[in-house]
């Protein structure tokens, strides 16, 4: 089920909803339902299961914060079992990353920060000086933030060429973790090694620290592969969350350092969707 919509036209509306394998939620159904005479072709409309912002338009419903950019809580009822964990408020704006489908991302991000915690306290991790959670691509800073509750890690890195993911991330650390957090907003993956984040990167690196890693990118880059080969020796985990099965296995190939220990499938029946989760080490 769909969370956001990009409203290219009411003809195109019209054709979607013909499709048994497009699912929007009822929020967005009714939103276009009674709007479509006012929206204007390609207004992206997003819903948290009860509030709306869309991009051309100012009416921003109940829960929202206004910092320039518009934003409302991401819909999070994540299950951990441990009695402190919370689902707080992370707040996204209307172009930054959505993992879109409202059936399965909860689930992809409970299964994420499930493993953290399993692998972080078998390691006997507790704000050690020397643990660090890097993420690169979509919705890092909500693991990041959903996971300092437990304090395993001293400092929070999130890498993005978006800049809207770059500032959601920033506006996050900011309410959570904002004295160990960092995003890095650079110009291209394929120059990673060129970036500003880099040559902090290898500071980091100097002093010893381990890294757990998190990558989430619609096709994984070769470059991103060749860093992390670079540094294996300071990565305990690495996940990576791919709905683009074909290119994972492809570039998996390049992977010399690192195997999958595991990995984990989620589908979506209605809407014929799949996202992976390959832990590697």
């Amino acid at each position: 089920m769909l969370i956001k919509y990009n409203y290219t036209s009411n003809q195109q509306y019209l054709n979607d909803i013909q499709n048994p394998k497009f699912k929007l939620h009822p929020i967005l159904e009714t939103y276009i339902q009674n709007n479509y005479k006012q929206l204007k072709n390609n207004t992206i409309i997003y819903t948290n299961t009860y509030s709306i912002i869309t991009t051309f338009t100012n009416d921003i419903i109940n829960n929202i914060i206004n910092d320039k950019v518009p934003r409302i809580p991401i819909y999070l009822n994540i299950k951990i079992d441990n009695n402190t964990f919370k689902n707080i408020n992370i707040y996204k704006s209307i172009n930054s990353f959505e993992q879109n489908n409202l059936n399965l991302s909860n689930l992809i991000r409970q299964n994420v920060i499930s493993n953290l915690i399993k692998s972080s306290t078998s390691r006997n991790i507790h704000t050690s000086n020397s643990n660090i959670l890097l993420g690169i691509g979509g919705e890092y800073y909500l693991y990041q933030c959903l996971i300092s509750q437990f304090n395993f890690y001293s400092k929070y890195i999130g890498i993005t060429n978006n800049t809207y993911i770059n500032q959601d991330a920033t506006y996050n650390y900011n309410l959570y973790i904002s004295r160990s957090s960092k995003s890095y907003l650079i110009d291209s993956y394929n120059n990673i090694d060129k970036s500003n984040f880099y040559n902090d990167f290898n500071k980091l690196i100097v002093n010893n620290n381990d890294f757990d890693i998190i990558i989430n990118l619609a096709k994984l880059n070769i470059n991103v592969i060749k860093f992390m080969e670079k540094y294996y020796q300071n990565i305990n985990n690495l996940i990576i969350i791919s709905c683009k099965k074909k290119d994972f296995i492809n570039k998996y190939k390049r992977f010399t350092k690192f195997e999958i220990v595991k990995f984990n499938t989620f589908y979506d029946n209605i809407m014929n969707q799949e996202v992976n989760i390959y832990y590697l080490h």
